[in-house]
């Protein structure tokens, strides 16, 4: 597992992103591992789920050193900030229809944004919601605890993808199902300039063909066996992993 997973363009903003976070010091003992062959343990452990201490490390080098790199980073929002930096280049060239779905992932160890999932016998659980454009793109990501329902789940992505990417507004309309119906949540689109395209409950929805893109989204994300079940007892990791795997998905 490599960099090579990732657009030029995002490796190149990580790389930036770090060295501005976590700079190369000048006395001391020289560093163990490049800020590449970090990324490079990161992505491993993103790919394939395994345990920090079961990372695969050359010569004198402590899974540790990654553990601790990985924390400091993630904590200056390194991995979100680059996720966004890229994401808003993109949508400067690219103005196609949104669509909105929800996944909940299960909760081993965490303890921060967590509910009771109603529908896996409530057991705790963290709702990841997922905004992305009709080509299968991931454009913005928000975080909630399980046991609150996807219709008010809606107005914190939009809002958070107005402030993270400017140009949000220009992408005409937004699609979603059923369970994001409310007079709320249409506002909210037209306070954004999107049109919304929810089917009202009880009416068949006519929109399935461009809506199912998501849900692709949300299948190629859980190739990155790190995100389909939280391991991190802080929202910041669990965040710090799920950016990492859009930056990989980034077309």
């Amino acid at each position: 597992m490599s960099l090579a997973l990732l657009v030029t363009q995002a490796r190149n903003e990580l790389v930036r992103r770090v060295v501005a976070v976590d700079p190369p010091k000048n006395f001391g003992r020289p560093r163990s591992l490049t800020t590449t062959q970090t990324l490079d343990k990161i992505m491993y452990i993103c790919r394939t789920g395994c345990q920090w201490s079961q990372l695969p490390t050359e010569g004198m080098v402590s899974y540790k050193t990654v553990y601790h790199r990985f924390n400091l980073w993630s904590k200056h929002r390194v991995f979100e900030d680059a996720f966004y930096n890229l994401a808003r280049l993109y949508t400067t060239q690219t103005k196609l229809p949104l669509v909105v779905d929800t996944t909940s992932v299960k909760n081993v160890f965490g303890r921060q944004v967590c509910g009771r999932n109603h529908a896996d016998r409530a057991r705790k659980a963290t709702k990841v919601s997922l905004l992305a454009d009709s080509s299968g793109t991931p454009l913005t990501l928000a975080f909630h605890a399980c046991n609150k329902n996807d219709c008010t789940t809606f107005r914190h992505l939009l809002d958070t993808a107005a402030r993270k990417l400017p140009s949000i507004h220009e992408h005409g309309a937004v699609y979603a199902d059923k369970g994001y119906d409310s007079a709320t949540n249409r506002a909210v689109c037209n306070r954004h300039n999107l049109l919304p395209c929810i089917p009202r409950r009880g009416t068949i929805e006519g929109w399935s063909s461009v809506r199912y893109v998501v849900e692709v989204v949300f299948a190629r994300m859980d190739r990155f066996r790190r995100v389909i079940m939280r391991y991190d007892a802080s929202i910041c990791s669990f965040k710090a992993f799920n950016f990492i795997t859009c930056l990989a998905l980034f077309r």
